[in-house]
């Protein structure tokens, strides 16, 4: 499988991502079908406006594009690409961009500058499920763009949902992106650590909240249920991780940083 890195600079990220689909075209390599990893490209695929201009996003959608130039086959042994599209991890609830803010009451405020817009949120679990059916199905898969979710969600839903399965009051507080941005913690950082002077996370983010909140993103749910009968809606993922509005640091990036905090704090 080749991955492209989310956060790469603009020219490291096309010529690492194309020299490593290349490399996957040698013979010999114990790999049954590659895979390129991506979500949409937000300035390609929407004639460059640049509103959309989302960098960790375009990165990875100019080598999608590149690599769709590419010849392949459905044989055996033969090098093979499948364009890979999902999109924000419903894991994200624990922190970042989706953590609620809980009241001194108990309610759950997910606050987003999301409007009457929708994410199409992906499940950790359906995410791998999608990506070993591209491998198992090589014949269905290569060559093609698969775009899928596990839901197609407005933020009023993700509300609703929230306290059918827990009993626990919540809302959807429509926000302005300056307001979203503001009660952020890394919002005078760049978005990539290995690049300080390119995009900023403020320019990057509100470009991200904008795919969504304009429903670019668009998901065929019937056609990803057809793939994955039992694919997680939000309401499923909140039962079964029993999840209650509470952070935790699962993601690798907010585990990170908790870990540096930590060591910052007792330095000082």
């Amino acid at each position: 499988m080749v991955s492209a890195r989310s956060w790469c600079p603009r020219s490291h990220g096309d010529l690492a991502g194309r020299g490593l689909c290349e490399s996957s075209q040698r013979p010999g390599l114990p790999l049954r079908a590659r895979v390129k990893v991506l979500r949409k490209s937000s300035a390609l695929a929407w004639r460059y406006r640049p509103e959309y201009h989302c960098g960790h996003y375009d990165g990875k959608g100019r080598i999608g594009d590149w690599l769709t130039t590419k010849p392949f086959s459905t044989q055996a042994d033969t090098f093979k690409w499948t364009v890979f599209t999902n999109g924000p991890y419903a894991e994200m609830l624990y922190g970042g961009n989706f953590l609620p803010k809980i009241l001194e009451d108990g309610t759950r405020v997910f606050a987003a500058p999301l409007g009457k817009g929708h994410i199409p949120l992906i499940s950790l679990p359906d995410l791998g499920y999608f990506a070993r059916y591209i491998f198992d199905h090589p014949a269905e898969t290569a060559g093609k763009n698969l775009e899928v979710a596990s839901d197609y969600l407005a933020w009023s839903d993700l509300a609703a949902a929230f306290t059918k399965v827990t009993g626990l009051p919540a809302m959807y507080q429509p926000v302005t992106y300056p307001q979203w941005l503001a009660a952020h913690p890394w919002k005078d950082e760049p978005v990539a650590v290995d690049d300080p002077k390119g995009m900023s996370f403020a320019d990057n983010f509100r470009a991200w909240w904008k795919l969504f909140e304009d429903d670019v993103c668009e998901r065929d749910m019937e056609f990803c249920r057809r793939l994955h009968p039992k694919l997680q809606d939000i309401e499923t993922w909140i039962r079964e991780t029993r999840y209650d509005g509470t952070p935790k640091p699962l993601l690798k990036t907010f585990v990170d940083a908790a870990a540096k905090k930590k060591a910052a704090r007792r330095v000082e």
